[in-house]
This record gives structure tokens, sequence and C-alpha cells, in this order.
């Protein structure tokens, strides 16, 4: 029975993520997707159309990459609070941020608005000499 109920969650979350593709390599959309979930870390899935070449005789059109994603708590990043100087709320946006989360998902963790997350993530970006959040997320783990 919990492997239909994983399965029809898996199948609702891509429904909801498949309008939002965006291209990776080559002329085929790909889209990683995290997926929340209550007493377990997310899930980060890649979905990867096949070329028509490249199909499988099972008539297969994409591939799923289904990967567990470890968990960072915000304890495992005081080193970086202590070498740049961000304030615990920047800390916890960057703890979110590591572990999947959206600006509007960290914001609702922090019970904060949206914009007030926007300002301490200009403001982590000043701190570490980053721009971007994919560059402040590879930026973190080189470190770690």
């Amino acid at each position: 029975m919990q492997g239909s109920r994983n399965q029809d969650d898996l199948l609702a979350a891509l429904a909801r993520h498949r309008a939002h593709a965006t291209t990776v390599s080559g002329t085929q959309p790909a889209r990683q997707i995290v997926i929340e979930r209550a007493e377990a870390a997310p899930l980060a899935i890649t979905v990867q159309l096949l070329p028509s070449a490249r199909r499988h005789a099972s008539g297969a059109v994409a591939a799923l990459f289904i990967n567990t994603q470890k968990l960072v708590a915000t304890q495992d990043l005081q080193m970086l609070r202590d070498a740049y100087g961000l304030t615990p709320a920047e800390l916890l946006l960057v703890t979110g941020l590591m572990n999947g989360g959206s600006l509007k998902a960290v914001a609702g963790r922090q019970g904060t608005s949206y914009e007030t997350v926007r300002t301490h993530l200009r403001r982590v970006f000043e701190k570490t000499g980053t721009n971007r959040q994919a560059a402040l997320v590879s930026f973190v783990h080189s470190l770690r």
C-alpha cells in the first residue's frame, strides 16, 4: 500500500512541474524537481527526455534520476557564519537553500515575507562574493 501512495505522490509532483521544463543540454527539456517529504529527506528527481534515436524498446520516452538529498543542518554551516559574518537569519536562509528550498519556502518556514528573505539573500551575496543562488550553493558545498 505504501508503494502505491509513493507512486501517486511522485506522479502528482511530476504533473505539477511538467510545464516548467528547462533545457540543460541539446534540445531535450529536463527539469530537476525537489519533492519535500514530512519525515524524510527531500527527493531530487531529474527528468530527461530521451532522443527518439535512443528510446528503449519498451517505448520509454524519458529517464528519471532520483536522489535522496542529505539535509544540511544550520550547525553544519557555523563556519560560514564565523568566516563571513552571517546573521542568524542569513544562516537560516543559506541552510534552506542548501536543502533545496526556494525563497518562498524559506520565507514560509521562517515566518517572514518573501521580500525580507530576498533582502537577506542580497546581503549573503555581498558577504560571500556570489551573485546567484546556484553559485552560492556551489560555493558553500566547496567549503564543506
